[in-house]
Formats: C-alpha cells, structure tokens, sequence
C-alpha cells in the first residue's frame, strides 16, 4: 500500500514539472506522519528568493478515503493460474478466452466438409464406373499376325480413329517416293529412261508398293527374286541384278529399298535379256545393228500384271532356236569337271575397254 502512495505523489510530482513556469512542489507531512497526501488541494505562495512559485500542500488540505482496501478494490489484481508439478498435457486448463489445443482427429474418424466426399478404398477396374456422359471403355483385343496387328471388339470411334492412321504400306510409300527421286543422281545401272518409268508408274499407284505387303514379300516376289538368282544359266552375270528381302518388322525405309531395288534388278535384266549387255557400236563402228531396248514402262505393267511375273521376265530372252541350244551347251560345259583340260580360260577384269595396241 504504501508503494502505492508514493507512486502516486511521484506521478503528481512529475506532471507539476510539465507547468510552463516551471513551478515546484513543497509537500508537508500529514497528520498520521506517513508524508504521503492521498488527495491534494493546492494553495499558491511565493519564494523567498527566485521567481519560482511553490506550492504548498498542507495536512488540513489532504482528504484521507475512508480506508485504504478501495484503492484495491478498483484496481483488481490479474488471475494467475498456476501449473502443478508433473501435470499431463492433456489436463491443462486454458485462459479464459484461449481455446484448448485439440488433438488431431484419427484417419478413420475423419469427417468431410459438406459437399466433399469421403476418401473411399480405390475400385478395382473392373468396378470403375465412368462419369455421367463418358462411354465406357470398350472390350479390346488384340491378334498380332507377323507386323499386322488385328484389333476386335471396338467401337465406331476408335476404329475410325485407328483408320485414320497410315499403314503400313502408306509409310511405306512415303520412303518409296524419297528413294526413287534419289536414285536417279546415284549411278545406278539404270538409265534415264528406266528412272523415268519408275517414277511414273509408282506416281500412278501413289508410289504403294507392289512386289511387298505390310512389310513381307509376296508369293510372286519370291519367284522373281529366284528367277533373277538364275540369271547365269542364260548366260548373264547374276550378281548384276541384286535383289534383298527384309527381316520381319523391318522400318519402312527397308522395305521401300527392297521394293525399289526389285524392280530396278528386273528392269536391268529385261533390258541385258532382249539387248544384250553390250551395244554392238562400241565393238566396232562396221557393225551397224541396233539392238532394240524394251520399253521400261511396259515391262513394269506386264511383269507386275502377270499371273507369274518370273516366267514373263524370262520371255524378254531370245526365243529361237539358236540361243536355246547355246543355253543347253553352257549348261553342260559347266557341269563337266574340267570341260577343256588342255585349255586355259582368261576372264577378263572389268575396266577399261581392251584395244589393238593397247
């Protein structure tokens, strides 16, 4: 109580010093001898020296409130909640006004807000229902035959979907139609013309291929693959018209190079076949025949349009008498051991032409 006196003349005190003439305070004791006035009246009296204006406080001037516990009662003292020892977490009583801490609620006990729904187990797929206009999925199976895979059981829209995708065979064209504008400037063993041909007629069918489906040779492909492996016995060099047959699921590039080079190798031996491999003229400037070429547009249309393309090929070659028996006679040199024992065959390399003199 008495802290609280003093405090409270020291806050008169200092507020005095805010006066603009800088007054001072001259306090007497009271009655009870305690120096500390709990009601102040204030009467004005001049200084001896200085112009400073004292004011002095008298005993008879100070009203005493009737007892000291009102003071108390206006100001109450705040409420201190103390904590016993060793008290659980769980048993802590909050400050008016401040909520309790709660516990997080447990994973099954959780409840949604209102329009969210519940995290459920996941469906299995077969139990998954679609949303609100969305068609299910439809039952699909698969059958894959070599590169060609076989879709069952689809609905209108996937399958107009898958049919809008290139084939096979359209990919293929695409690299078939690069290949053959290539070729011309690569120094093959075709001719202008033969290139030509090759474009045009491939340009017609929208450069699809024809001796190859979906990747694998056909039947007739074959036999004209093995009729072009034949060409020695008619008395020309078979290594001159390669041919290749491409590994199963081979790119698209592959197979449009097989496709060209098999027409390119029949082209070259109809022309060697009907022509023959070297023009008369570079011989010798006397002999004046002029062998006749076939038409290499032609040969494509009747070769890829026959019921056996390897036979049609094969009638480009001489049909008399006289190339027959010279066929059979190299047939039967070259099955003999040692045909002419006291006779030493040359073959002449390939290079430049050989001349008298040279």
């Amino acid at each position: 109580m008495v802290l609280k006196k003093s405090l409270l003349v020291t806050s008169l005190l200092i507020a005095a010093t805010h006066v603009a003439a800088a007054p001072t305070f001259e306090v007497s004791p009271s009655a009870d001898g305690t120096g500390i006035a709990q009601a102040i009246s204030l009467k004005k009296t001049k200084a001896a020296a200085g112009n400073a204006t004292v004011y002095s406080i008298a005993p008879s001037d100070i009203e005493k409130p009737e007892s000291d516990d009102s003071l108390e009662a206006a100001i109450p003292a705040p409420v201190v909640q103390s904590v016993e020892p060793n008290e659980k977490l769980a048993d802590y009583i909050p400050a008016p006004g401040i909520q309790p801490v709660p516990q997080p609620p447990k994973l099954a006990d959780y409840v949604p807000a209102p329009g969210i729904q519940p995290v459920t187990q996941p469906q299995e797929l077969a139990e998954f229902v679609p949303a609100p206009g969305i068609a299910p999925l439809p039952e699909v199976s698969f059958e894959t035959t070599g590169s060609v895979i076989t879709i069952y059981k689809v609905d209108d829209h996937l399958k107009r979907a898958v049919a809008s995708l290139p084939t096979y065979d359209e990919r293929t064209a695409e690299n078939l139609e690069i290949h053959i504008s290539k070729s011309a400037s690569q120094g093959d063993k075709l001719t202008r013309k033969d290139h030509a041909a090759l474009g045009e007629y491939y340009a017609e069918r929208d450069f699809l291929p024809v001796w190859f489906k979906d990747g694998n040779p056909s039947e007739e492909a074959l036999a004209l693959i093995d009729r072009l492996a034949e060409a020695d016995a008619d008395g020309l060099t078979a290594t001159d018209y390669p041919t290749l047959i491409p590994h199963e699921n081979a790119p698209h590039s592959i197979v449009a190079a097989a496709e060209f080079l098999l027409s390119e190798s029949l082209l070259h031996y109809a022309r060697d076949a009907q022509a023959g491999r070297i023009d008369p003229a570079k011989v010798s400037r006397s002999i004046k025949l002029r062998p006749v070429r076939p038409d290499p547009l032609a040969v494509m249309a009747e070769v890829v349009d026959s019921a056996n393309p390897a036979e049609t090929l094969a009638l480009y070659n001489p049909q008399h008498n006289g190339f027959k028996a010279l066929k059979a006679e190299l047939a039967r040199l070259r099955s003999l051991k040692d045909p002419m024992p006291d006779v030493h065959f040359v073959r002449i390399p390939h290079g430049k032409m050989l001349r008298e003199g040279s």
